[in-house]
């Protein structure tokens, strides 16, 4: 992972943060309607052939990840001054502070004075978790 590699070699500290999952809760820029799945016996009858239309987001649904993205990067750029990598959109940096973001998990590098007050402002705006200590990330296992 190239995060890894560039926090190992500049000697950095690395923050995972997960943000907690409020992209769910945001509302839809389109129409989309579903098939009721198989098994809800208690309105089948009332549903059958029928179709819903989703009020706000849900869990899995593509747009809801897209639109976190789209919300946290312009967070990221416009309030923070964060440039996006233009041949990894995933990657943003600003001075000695690189992120790796993917979906509502980041894995933070950099100074270690820097990424704390960083961390303390995404704090502010995000409710997040935090781990110091990085031993999986996006299904990769790190041993140190």
């Amino acid at each position: 992972m190239i995060l890894l590699m560039m926090a190992i070699m500049n000697r950095w500290s690395i923050i995972l943060v997960d943000v907690e999952a409020d992209f769910l809760e945001g509302q839809l820029d389109e129409d989309i309607y579903i098939e009721f799945p198989e098994g809800i016996k208690f309105l089948e009858e009332q549903i059958a052939d029928q179709i819903g239309k989703l009020n706000q987001a849900m869990y899995g649904l593509v747009q809801s990840a897209r639109k976190f993205y789209k919300m946290i990067t312009l967070y990221l750029v416009e309030c923070l001054v964060f440039d996006k990598c233009k041949n990894e959109p995933f990657l943003l940096k600003r001075k000695n502070i690189v992120i790796g973001l993917y979906v509502d998990d980041l894995m933070i590098i950099g100074e270690k004075l820097e990424l704390e007050e960083f961390v303390n402002k995404f704090e502010t705006e995000f409710k997040i978790r935090k781990n110091e200590l990085v031993t999986e990330f996006i299904g990769c296992e790190f041993q140190w």
